[in-house]
């Protein structure tokens, strides 16, 4: 029962050994995600000037993915809604941006998504 593919407000599980979790707020976590938005701001407001577009990026929202030894490669797919495409035909200031950080060591060589 705990490979089968189920989705809770809590915890997604799409594949086999992966789980998208919604972490609890705490003062640690809050810290991470602040100096992470700190770190990326900068790269993110010079793509957006590139494009002629001033932005102000912002953090809407933190989560966790935990792959186990044997986890295969995810299939693609959006982390957005209908919504945020929506909002982002309508106005070139509206976009998504994933940042992930491992929380383990990865090869220089890695493609910086599998663990």
């Amino acid at each position: 029962p705990i490979e089968r593919m189920y989705h809770f407000n809590e915890v997604c599980h799409r594949s086999p050994n992966r789980w998208d979790l919604k972490v609890p707020e705490s003062d640690e976590w809050t810290q991470l995600c602040a100096q992470a938005l700190a770190a990326v701001s900068p790269i993110i407001k010079t793509i957006a000037q590139q494009a002629g577009v001033e932005v102000d990026p912002v953090m809407v929202g933190s989560g966790m993915v935990v792959s186990r030894p044997g986890a295969g490669e995810q299939r693609f797919h959006f982390d957005a809604s209908f919504k945020m495409f929506q909002a982002a035909a309508a106005d070139p200031r509206c976009r998504i941006y994933n940042l992930f950080i491992p929380l383990v060591d990865i090869r220089k060589d890695g493609d910086g998504t599998m663990f």
